[in-house]
């Protein structure tokens, strides 16, 4: 991978060819996972890049290899992108195993023979309860297949599914919305899919379209927590970055509400960083999604340990102005805390007056202090 970032972080003109079935070909609406990758690689290095998609459903490694010279070498790629299996993988195919791993194998000398460098990608989790038994027990190893071929020829290697896998066995209902069948996608799998690769090719998105990706950025942060409750990623995020959003001397707070009813209270805005933000970038998104509004970050204002029982470890607080945007409620971009509140109300605070807060946030033992801090730091003190 690090001989591919080199090409784009060195300006070279790069050809990148994503070869493959229906999981590669453009098949339905919404932007596919290759579309996303083209996207973040642009808005991370320029348009130093040209995206290829040869995909076409129902092929196999088979297909793949009588139609290499035209739908590949024909292009003279640097990179090239192989996503197969999941047709090899039906019993009516006639390819075992072997054939399979010995079709992976010369595709990815023929690409290496043309100089481009080998991505082998799995395919995300299939729903394997609703294939045909036979289907899903040879999908399962021929993904398999795909990661000994990685190692073997030492391509690089995008293994969606093992990232998936603890998603479909824990959650299966939630799995199911990002498919549209049992072994396809819909745009929001399509989403996370590209989220992943964005990521993978260390690229990142302009502010505009990664608000627009927040229903693909909560599964992002899902499949996370799962590998992490597996052992298989770094550590959790351990700092919240908040915004104090000023204008006229008052702060903005939202109100989270329990969902169960039993607990309501005023917090300041902000949440955990995700991968590829700038602290910067994660203080106004986050203030746009649960605030409505668009903020000028001025500066760091605080950075202090967050209160014992807090599940960070840190808490850094950046002023906001508001440029943009009437402040109301929004929402929750974290599935396990949407399940657990949602953001009810917003109010602007006094901090030249403290009496006239109501009792809900003098009486907290979290925002209260935080609240006396801000308004020291801001010399109504």
């Amino acid at each position: 991978m690090q001989l591919i970032l080199d090409r784009f972080k060195q300006g070279q003109k790069t050809r990148v060819v994503a070869f493959g079935s229906s999981n590669t070909e453009r098949r339905i609406h919404g932007l596919h996972w290759f579309d996303w990758l083209d996207l973040g690689l642009k808005q991370t290095y320029g348009r130093v890049h040209h995206c290829i998609n040869a995909g076409l459903g129902g092929d196999t490694t088979r297909g793949l290899l009588r139609r290499f010279d035209e739908d590949v070498a024909l292009y003279e790629p640097h990179v090239v992108f192989v996503t197969i299996g999941g047709n090899d993988s039906k019993p009516e195919s006639g390819i075992d195993d072997d054939e399979f791993h010995d079709n992976l194998l010369a595709l990815a000398r023929q690409i290496r023979t043309l100089g481009a460098a080998v991505v082998l990608q799995t395919y995300y989790s299939a729903d394997i309860d609703r294939l045909e038994m036979r289907h899903g027990q040879a999908f399962l190893r021929f993904m398999d297949v795909v990661r000994q071929t990685a190692a073997e020829t030492g391509a690089d290697l995008v293994d969606h599914h093992r990232r998936w896998e603890p998603l479909r066995a824990a959650r299966v209902e939630e799995y199911r919305e990002l498919m549209v069948d049992p072994l396809h996608v819909n745009s929001l799998g399509n989403m996370l899919m590209g989220l992943d690769l964005i990521r993978a090719f260390r690229a990142r998105l302009d502010d505009a379209q990664w608000q627009y990706c927040a229903r693909g950025r909560r599964y992002q942060l899902l499949l996370d927590a799962l590998q992490a409750d597996k052992g298989r990623t770094d550590s959790p995020r351990t700092t919240r970055y908040q915004g104090a959003i000023i204008r006229d001397h008052h702060i903005l707070l939202i109100k989270h509400r329990q969902h169960d009813g039993s607990r309501e209270y005023w917090v300041i805005p902000g949440g955990g960083q995700e991968p590829g933000e700038t602290e910067e970038q994660c203080v106004r998104r986050e203030m746009k999604e649960e605030t409505h509004l668009d903020v000028r970050v001025e500066r760091l204002l605080l950075d202090e340990p967050a209160h014992p029982e807090s599940v960070y470890k840190q808490r850094k607080t950046y002023l906001c102005t508001p440029i943009a945007g009437k402040a109301r409620p929004g929402y929750e971009p974290e599935l396990d805390a949407a399940q657990t509140y949602s953001i009810a109300d917003v109010a602007w605070f006094d901090l030249r007056d403290e009496t006239r807060w109501d009792q809900l946030t003098v009486r907290d033992p979290y925002t209260y202090p935080q609240l006396l801090s801000i308004r020291a730091a801001l010399g109504y003190t």
